[in-house]
């Protein structure tokens, strides 16, 4: 990873093992782990170098733990929704139990949602491989804690998918900041950009 991107600056968390055949449960285990032994200190060395105590911590909803690290660390927590709505509504609608996996009917109902048919689904859902267990599990449980984080921001905006940001605002508040999209797809203000999540490409 390059050591900034634009103005941000970007500090790697690595546990330096061999993943190699480690299976996907196992992986995430293994991430959970050293983020969680890892982030209290890192949150202390920022704030120590910039001279600014960190405040709060925006984490990946995928990672729902990491809201335990904020309370401990006594910091605010925000978790960030980096998939639509529509595809966070069929998520919420698992972990709530009104959408029973395997699905065996079809087309699916989903509040502030047309039916759907199987092919509009996920693939998490709809294509159940062995292989999709972790990753289904994975999705799902980003609602774990859904109403205990401070904020919940949401990768779209209201006139994208208006109705069904309008549902998952009814269960609680949330606030859409997107569409995250890179700066070389939009105004092009930051000129390492690539559109790449690694940083520029090396010609």
């Amino acid at each position: 990873m390059p050591a900034s991107l634009g103005p941000v600056k970007v500090v790697t968390i690595s546990d330096s093992s061999d993943t190699g055949s480690s299976s996907i449960a196992d992986l995430l285990k293994q991430f959970q782990a050293t983020v969680t032994q890892k982030l209290s200190q890192l949150v202390v060395e920022l704030g120590i170098s910039s001279g600014h105590p960190v405040s709060c911590l925006v984490y990946d909803s995928f990672m729902p733990w990491a809201l335990e690290i904020t309370r401990q660390l006594g910091l605010i927590g925000a978790s960030f929704f980096t998939q639509s709505c529509a595809v966070n509504s069929v998520y919420y609608q698992i972990n709530e139990g009104q959408l029973k996996i395997p699905l065996e009917e079809f087309p699916v109902s989903v509040p502030g949602l047309p039916p759907l048919d199987a092919d509009e689904l996920p693939s998490f859902v709809h294509d159940m491989e062995s292989e999709y267990s972790s990753i289904l599990t994975l999705v799902v449980n980003q609602f774990l804690n859904f109403r205990g984080a401070d904020w919940v921001f949401v990768n779209s905006f209201n006139t994208l998918e208006e109705e069904v940001v309008n549902w998952l605002a009814s269960q609680r508040s949330i606030k859409p900041i997107g569409p995250m999209i890179p700066s070389v797809y939009l105004d092009r203000q930051l000129e390492d950009d690539t559109g790449n999540s690694l940083g520029p490409k090396e010609e």
